[in-house]
């Protein structure tokens, strides 16, 4: 079984390792690069001990941000987080423009490291900021944490014309998962528990989501760089690969989700999504 917080520090134990050259792209908490404004706590203790370096900087104070400049060669950006029942919201802007709100906030025991990437046009020098958005009207300002793991410039990405198996690091899992070893069928990647979920970073203009239809599947839950795209039920002829094509309105860096939403067809015997293999379109 295999949390997010496992597999996303293994996939970034691997980049450190490669070498220099790829070292240079990761860019902890604590690197100069790194700018904070307002108010943050520098984190170290065994509570992130799955944090990049082992260290984090987290704020719950709304205004305050962290802002990074990275090379104008740069096809995307990422940022390293932590989704937790104490987290709370954060604007993204790159080059002063706004991209998207990220919601950390997860109903579990466990603290997830997870990996969210932009693309970016490699032509001139760029900025990302993350602002805190604090506690919101009858919010409680313990819940409203955020923080900034890291920055990773260039991030690996799926890329057209591959095939990624489901226990690859580029694949990233929320929640807890079983491996399933079938020598009749395939292996997979499996989970019954509504809210878990599956993440895949990906270039390209969409990807193919494999997976083994059976009696005891559910409906998934579908988004597109955070996007609702869609449901799609899985139930079928027990022991049948499947696909499912997920498209983004155009070529670039982009990220599917799945998740198991605990609805299913009314002849299934449970709610389970598995995952096979991702093929990068």
């Amino acid at each position: 079984m295999f949390a997010r917080t496992i597999r996303l520090s293994a996939a970034l134990v691997s980049m450190l390792a490669v070498g220099s050259a790829m070292a240079e792209n990761v860019h902890d908490d604590t690197a100069t690069k790194i700018r904070y404004s307002g108010f943050w706590n520098a984190e170290n203790s065994p509570t992130y001990v799955r944090a990049v370096e082992g260290t984090l900087h987290e704020t719950n104070v709304a205004g305050s941000a962290a802002e990074m400049d990275f090379s104008g060669t740069a096809r995307s950006i990422s940022l390293v987080y932590t989704l937790h029942d104490n987290r709370g919201r954060a604007d993204v802007f790159i080059d002063g423009a706004y991209k998207e709100t990220l919601d950390n906030r997860v109903v579990a025991p466990q603290r997830w490291q997870v990996m969210r990437t932009w693309s970016v046009q490699p032509a001139t020098q760029h900025t990302i900021k993350v602002v805190a958005k604090g506690a919101g009207p009858g919010e409680d300002i313990n819940k409203s944490w955020i923080d900034v793991d890291a920055f990773i410039v260039n991030a690996d990405v799926g890329l057209p014309g591959s095939t990624y198996t489901p226990d690859n690091p580029l694949v990233d899992y929320g929640g807890t998962w079983t491996w399933v070893s079938d020598s009749t069928w395939g292996n997979r990647m499996q989970s019954q528990v509504p809210g878990n979920s599956v993440r895949f970073t990906f270039f390209g203009n969409g990807v193919r989501w494999f997976y083994f239809s059976s009696g005891n599947r559910g409906i998934a839950n579908i988004t597109l760089d955070g996007v609702q795209y869609g449901t799609w039920d899985t139930y079928g002829t027990p022991g049948q690969e499947r696909s499912y094509d997920i498209f983004a309105p155009t070529a670039g860096i982009h990220t599917v989700t799945l998740t198991v939403s605990g609805a299913k067809n009314a002849s299934s015997s449970n709610v389970i999504i598995d995952v096979s293999d991702f093929l990068v379109l």
